[in-house]
């Protein structure tokens, strides 16, 4: 398939609703699950939880968030993969060792909507 940009890839439709957090990938008809994956020591990478998960179905992607400022792991990250694969997944490995820490396994909720905090503010908004 091709984007509108004239790459190969896929276009990702996010569904609203009790299952926001899964992921379709048009042209392809399946369903993939977004899991969060919480309590990681901050050594973890990305490589081991694509190893990790990868036990339990093919990954289409995984990430382990870090801290913009120091470039150090937050603990914790996401993987994708397909639903069947997913659920296996969180079943074996929420509440399991994982580095010496308990892992929490889940399926990833949206992300909520935010107010920013910080920045300029005219003097007339501040309180």
């Amino acid at each position: 398939m091709v984007d509108g940009m004239g790459q190969t890839g896929f276009i990702i439709d996010y569904l609203h609703g009790k299952n926001a957090n899964r992921l379709f990938r048009i042209g392809q008809g399946k369903a993939n699950m977004n899991i969060y994956v919480g309590n990681l020591p901050y050594s973890t990478t990305r490589e081991d939880l694509e190893a990790l998960f990868g036990e339990f179905g093919v990954v289409e992607a995984a990430r382990v968030v870090m801290d913009r400022e120091t470039g150090r792991s937050k603990g914790f990250g996401f993987v994708e993969m397909a639903d069947e694969a997913g659920k296996a997944a969180i079943e074996k490995l929420n509440g399991s060792e994982i580095g010496g820490r308990k892992a929490v396994v889940n399926e990833a909720r949206p992300r909520e909507d935010r107010p920013r905090t910080g920045g300029f503010r005219p003097r007339g908004e501040r309180k």
